[in-house]
């Protein structure tokens, strides 16, 4: 924080972005060992409020692996929503949901790779609907109270501006504004963006301590059985 001159430390909090995917993912492959969804369902099941073309087509499988249509944040301008209007809105995750249908499909589900950190807020609002809890909830209940991490979560806007370090942008400047600037370019704080919309896809928060603790956890298979951590449904299915 430059304002407040607080130093980063090696306990210091950061917002993780999308590798918030990451925990989105292990809650999802959860609640399939717990066999309360499929990955081959289609999302209409848990979110029967969408359009018939995504509710009907697109899988939980799909989402998961990028391979839904569902477009990126760039589809948000195409349906007249500016990334900064979308930043500075909140929403339910009913409302982020009907959004996210009012985009195009860049492809036709299961057919191609298209990152798409939207579709990850899909599966956020699938995990409420299944589940009966908040994402920042279901979140501490399955991961981060049985790894014990201390400084991972899912933070409300209060928390993420009080608690984690303080995001900036960098730019180089030339001519007569060099000589007012420091070390050659100037500073800014990185702009506010509402928790509702970083959400599933990436509105966690965590330390380099906890995210060695995760990363120990997922690979000796304390979260999730071997067979469903590597596992992937059927050619029938990834097509369905």
């Amino acid at each position: 924080d430059r304002v407040q001159e607080i130093s980063n430390t090696i306990d210091t909090k950061y917002g993780i972005g999308s590798v918030t995917k990451q925990f989105t993912a292990m809650l999802i492959m959860q609640l399939v060992e717990e066999k309360r969804i499929k990955l081959q369902d289609t999302i209409g099941k848990y979110l029967p409020y969408l359009s018939k073309e995504k509710a009907n087509q697109i899988t939980i499988h799909q989402l998961l692996s990028h391979t839904s249509g569902i477009s990126h944040y760039n589809g948000l301008p195409a349906i007249g929503v500016s990334m900064k209007e979308f930043g500075n809105t909140n929403y339910t995750p009913e409302a982020l949901v009907k959004l996210i249908d009012r985009t195009r499909l860049v492809s036709t589900p299961g057919t191609e790779y298209n990152y798409s950190s939207l579709g990850y807020d899909l599966l956020g609002a699938i995990l409420e609907d299944v589940s009966g809890k908040s994402f920042a909830a279901l979140l501490n209940e399955k991961i981060v109270h049985p790894l014990k991490l201390k400084n991972t979560g899912f933070g409300t806007n209060a928390y993420v501006s009080k608690e984690l370090a303080k995001g900036y942008s960098y730019r180089e400047v030339y001519g007569w504004d060099w000589w007012f600037s420091e070390h050659g370019g100037k500073t800014t704080e990185a702009p506010f963006r509402d928790q509702s919309t970083a959400y599933a896809a990436g509105g966690m928060h965590s330390t380099v301590k906890d995210l060695f603790i995760w990363s120990e956890a997922v690979k000796s298979h304390q979260l999730l059985s071997p067979c469903l951590l590597y596992t992937s449904p059927s050619p029938r299915d990834r097509t369905r």
